[in-house]
């Protein structure tokens, strides 16, 4: 966008409703004012071919006066190349330990995780819109994954137009690559036994205590036990997180969370025949058979650790009762209730025929039934 910008003319200009936006000089190229959705107005300057950007201050504190006569000083004299001469693989470095500062574990490695995806080495300034969709589009097929991707990158596209290193976010504008319905996915009764019988071998406990719990996959991954309890400090939330460990969860006892998830879903996928089917399922699965059995919601939140729901930030604040007694009810009823759809089956331990070939063909390495 283009202005003859006056004193006047930069009054006027409104904040954009979301990223920033710059109004270049009709009168001296490169020279522009920056706007931010938050209200703030700054001068800046782009020279050379690679479009290094430059501040000069910000409005009202650096006059239109003395903002266009230091970009002039800028043009005749480009600065020393500063941040914005960063190759990707340094400005996702300088990211990933700004954001430590912020974020938790988790969201850290996720970030890592689609960050080290995109493999330029080039300067950031220099990555494309077409660069980024050529490399999304190797995604195919993975509509969430393509979906997390980007806007993972809009973030670090977002922090860097922040920090300077790039004068605009070439994903300031773009939509989701791909429109998802949220999973409404319960499992059936039978599929719970189908699931429950085809688990007893190391990474199989470790999806019963997902069934019996509606842990999240990545806490259960990185939690602690004591006697009585499992704890979860770790969490999506930031909240530290308990559960009384029941008599059926602690037969699967202890579990080993460092596995390779989507490997291992893969063999258990073979072995119980249910399809279309995720881990987190079982956590939703779970919250539908609590309403099923009259727990009340309140209690089925604090089992999966909301924070939203009828825990209000207020009610959050001021209630710090923690229904010990009442979560812990609620778990051995669910606990009755699965008991009851597992006895319901043949046997805990007994396998189909097809089952067992996946098995003997190596999928995985069985341990003693616990029944």
């Amino acid at each position: 966008m283009k202005l003859g910008l006056t004193d006047l003319a930069v009054q006027r200009l409104k904040a954009p409703a979301s990223g920033q936006v710059t109004v270049f000089d009709t009168n001296l190229r490169g020279f522009g004012v920056r706007l931010s959705q938050g209200g703030s107005k700054t001068w800046v300057v782009v020279t050379g071919k690679e479009r290094r950007l430059t501040t000069l201050g910000r409005y009202p504190d650096v006059s239109l006066k003395d903002a266009r006569t230091a970009a002039k000083k800028v043009l005749v004299a480009p600065p020393v190349l500063g941040v914005s001469t960063l190759t990707f693989p340094e400005a996702r470095t300088a990211f990933l330990e700004a954001k430590k500062k912020k974020l938790k574990a988790p969201s850290i490695r996720l970030y890592t995780t689609y960050l080290n995806f995109f493999t330029w080495t080039k300067k950031v300034h220099l990555i494309t819109k077409e660069d980024i969709k050529a490399r999304l589009k190797e995604l195919d097929g993975k509509k969430t994954a393509q979906n997390v991707a980007q806007q993972i990158l809009k973030t670090f596209f977002m922090w860097c137009v922040k920090e300077e290193v790039v004068d605009r976010n070439p994903l300031a504008r773009a939509e989701a690559p791909n429109k998802l319905r949220s999973r409404d996915r319960v499992l059936t009764d039978e599929e719970l036994k189908k699931i429950w019988d085809a688990t007893d071998y190391d990474f199989g406990r470790l999806v019963r205590v997902l069934m019996l719990t509606g842990a999240r996959r990545e806490e259960i991954a990185r939690y602690g036990f004591g006697k009585t309890h499992l704890h979860f400090e770790d969490t999506k939330n930031n909240r530290s997180h308990t559960l009384p460990i029941t008599p059926l969860v602690a037969e699967q006892l202890p579990v080993n969370g460092a596995v390779h998830w989507s490997n291992e879903k893969k063999k258990l996928d073979k072995l119980c025949g249910v399809e279309d089917w995720r881990l987190h399922d079982l956590r939703r699965t779970l919250s539908t058979n609590m309403a099923r059995l009259k727990v009340p919601i309140h209690i089925t939140e604090r089992i999966l650790n909301h924070v939203q729901g009828t825990q209000t930030a207020v009610s959050l604040i001021y209630n710090r009762w923690t229904y010990e007694e009442e979560v812990r009810e609620a778990l051995l009823t669910y606990e009755a209730f699965i008991l009851g759809l597992v006895r319901a089956s043949s046997s805990t331990s007994r396998r189909t025929v097809e089952q067992r070939k996946c098995v003997d063909e190596g999928d995985v390495l069985l341990r003693p039934s616990n029944g």
